[in-house]
């Protein structure tokens, strides 16, 4: 009788687990998206992600701006032109766009993940060009993250 509820109980750990993972952790949020929160004002963000990518040399401009939600178009095409002319998919990506947006009070920057795009291209891409479209969002990435601070 102990084993049998030793094993229910096992069970339900597992069944636990799982559901709080798929809840929290492994949401399509969390896997399509990168994002980074601060409690900075919405347009004091704005400017820091601008000036924080203009620092890194990433090109960037904000092209729409509202009381909700501005968005910002970075990264380079023409630098990663001949990887569209090779997976024109990628125009979806590139140029990267960032989305900044209120969220539960706080500022919250967000972009596309690369990593599930380069993986279905990697037949067409060579290994220059998937570690360029790597580094782009990665400097994306660091830049967001040292703006949001």
């Amino acid at each position: 009788m102990k084993a049998i509820l030793f094993l229910a109980g096992g069970v339900l750990a597992v069944f636990l687990f799982l559901f709080l993972v798929r809840k929290y952790v492994a949401t399509p949020e969390n896997i399509l998206f990168y994002s980074v929160s601060s409690e900075k004002d919405l347009s004091v963000a704005s400017r820091s992600v601008t000036r924080k990518l203009g620092e890194k040399g990433i090109p960037s401009s904000v092209i729409e701006e509202n009381a909700e939600y501005v968005e910002i178009l970075t990264c380079n095409a023409e630098e990663l032109s001949q990887i569209l002319i090779k997976a024109p998919f990628f125009a979806l990506l590139i140029p990267c766009k960032v989305l900044l947006h209120k969220e539960e009070g706080k500022t919250r920057a967000v972009m596309v993940k690369e990593p599930l795009f380069i993986r279905y291209y990697s037949k067409t891409l060579d290994e220059r060009e998937i570690r360029k479209i790597i580094e782009t969002f990665h400097r994306v990435r660091i830049a967001l993250g040292e703006a949001m601070r």
